[in-house]
């Protein structure tokens, strides 16, 4: 009786990856990496804007502080009454103001109610986030202060890095409206604290 012989052929696969594996990998990886740097830059913008507001609070302090001793304001409207708000570097674009310097653009506070005044490191940048005039004129971005004396109004003006909500306390409803860049969208372009009369006013 004859013998059958059955071959059994076995197929090894070449190790390694296909091409089509290998651009999906790289695609998942490219996903991932997008994700991180997003998130790492929103959770810097929340940082920042937490500062800015830790920064007007504490110069909320200062100057309530002086008005106690006082009976006033630090006033930027004596000897100059068109010069309404004062900034701590030369180049804000908006006029009228004048320039207070790094450690008297809120006059007479320091260092009796504040040891220094704060700067914003991203004064004098455009703020692509906020878009329209702060993104165009790197000049609109500084802390400023304006004050007659009975009241007085502290801006942090184009440096937000987040939206403002608009029931936020620091929200500055006269800077209430500011284009975005590409969108015909309009958020709030500056945080705020004042005394209530000219909250809505300055």
């Amino acid at each position: 009786m004859p013998t059958i012989q059955i071959k059994v052929v076995k197929k090894y696969r070449r190790a390694g990856f296909t091409l089509i594996e290998l651009l999906v990998v790289v695609a998942i990886m490219a996903l991932l990496a997008v994700l991180v740097v997003t998130q790492v830059g929103n959770a810097r913008s929340r940082a920042h804007d937490v500062v800015s507001k830790s920064d007007l609070v504490v110069l909320r302090n200062a100057v309530e502080a002086y008005n106690v001793q006082n009976s006033k304001y630090p006033d930027t409207f004596t000897n100059n009454p068109k010069s309404y708000y004062w900034v701590a570097e030369a180049g804000f674009f908006a006029i009228p103001t004048q320039l207070g310097g790094p450690q008297n653009w809120i006059p007479g506070i320091v260092p009796n109610y504040i040891a220094e005044l704060p700067h914003d490191p991203n004064s004098g940048q455009a703020n692509t986030f906020l878009g329209g005039p702060c993104a165009d004129i790197p000049g609109y971005s500084y802390y400023l202060y304006e004050s007659d004396g009975r009241n007085y109004k502290i801006l942090s003006h184009c440096l937000p890095r987040t939206s403002i909500n608009l029931n936020d306390p620091f929200y500055d409803p006269v800077r209430g409206y500011g284009s975005i860049a590409n969108t015909g969208g309009f958020i709030p372009w500056a945080y705020q604290v004042s005394t209530a009369a000219v909250t809505n006013a300055w």
